[in-house]
């Protein structure tokens, strides 16, 4: 009878979660799961879909009850199911808002594409190794703010576990490829690269905080602040540093071994953090 609450709490969770389905739904993949997919939202400027294979449409839906359906987590799990079927690029083109008294969730309906390269098609790009910046991404003619960010959410059932996840993303729009294009993507991606680094070390330091919900919960605005404005620091540093140099091919190389070696070094934090909740058994150390 004790697996009976487990079971239980299994499939409330599953039904939380929303549904994502292909039309069709008895859809068979001919490719291998894509190491990333990218997404174009309705707002963002159109990818040309000519190159490209289409797969299948995917639809983010709300069970009535779903929970994590803020528009990072449907994003996420579209993505997730476009690189489950082959496919490296999800092109919405209906995306549902909350509606009071019809769905809390945002829901999303789309279309997957298989392409050879994604380069400048993403307004938004998603930090993975298998995605390296190109030329073709720093879309604008001039460098308007900072063009890599990360950001946290705290999401799961706040029962049993908590999941923190970090989002790290590069705006195409808000960086230029310069005079010298291919140096101006290797600072990009530096940029890119140190944006994931302090996303990592957020989810380190909550790791190290109390694994207790309140605490959590409280700590990680501090938490984030305090990542956030070292993250700006380092930046600077690079700016201040890259400025002043007078080798600058040499100067780039320096950052771009120190930053590989800090990736390699936060490796642990990766991906999701799921912090259980739950008491340690008695007797545990």
């Amino acid at each position: 009878m004790r697996l009976l609450p487990v079971i239980c709490i299994l499939i409330l969770s599953y039904a939380c979660t929303p549904p994502v389905r292909t039309i069709p739904r008895k859809f068979k993949p001919s490719y291998d799961t894509a190491a990333y997919a990218g997404i174009i939202m309705p707002t963002d400027p159109q990818p040309d879909l000519r190159g490209g294979i289409f797969l299948a449409e995917i639809e983010v839906k709300d069970r009535g009850w779903s929970l994590d359906c803020k528009l990072p987590e449907v994003q996420f799990l579209a993505r997730e199911k476009t690189r489950s079927i082959g496919g490296n690029l999800l092109v919405v083109y209906e995306h549902r808002s909350p509606e009071p008294g019809e769905s809390n969730c945002h829901r999303l309906i789309a279309k997957a594409f298989r392409f050879d390269s994604l380069n400048g098609q993403e307004a938004t790009i998603y930090w993975s190794p298998a995605r390296s910046l190109n030329v073709q991404d720093l879309r604008n003619t001039s460098q308007t703010s900072l063009p890599s960010q990360f950001q946290y959410r705290l999401i799961g059932d706040y029962y049993n576990e908590i999941n923190i996840r970090t989002i790290t993303t590069f705006e195409t729009a808000k960086m230029h490829a310069g005079s010298n294009p291919n140096t101006s993507a290797r600072i990009a991606q530096l940029y890119f690269d140190i944006a994931e680094i302090y996303a990592r070390l957020f989810k380190k330091e909550m790791d190290a905080r109390e694994h207790k919900l309140g605490v959590l919960l409280k700590g990680a605005p501090e938490t984030n602040k305090t990542i956030q404005s070292e993250f700006e620091a380092r930046l600077n540093e690079l700016n201040s540093e890259l400025s002043n140099s007078n080798d600058l091919g040499k100067t780039l190389q320096i950052w771009e071994q120190d930053v590989t070696d800090l990736l390699q070094e936060t490796e642990k934090y990766k991906g999701d953090l799921i912090i259980s909740l739950k008491p340690p058994k008695r007797g545990s150390k």
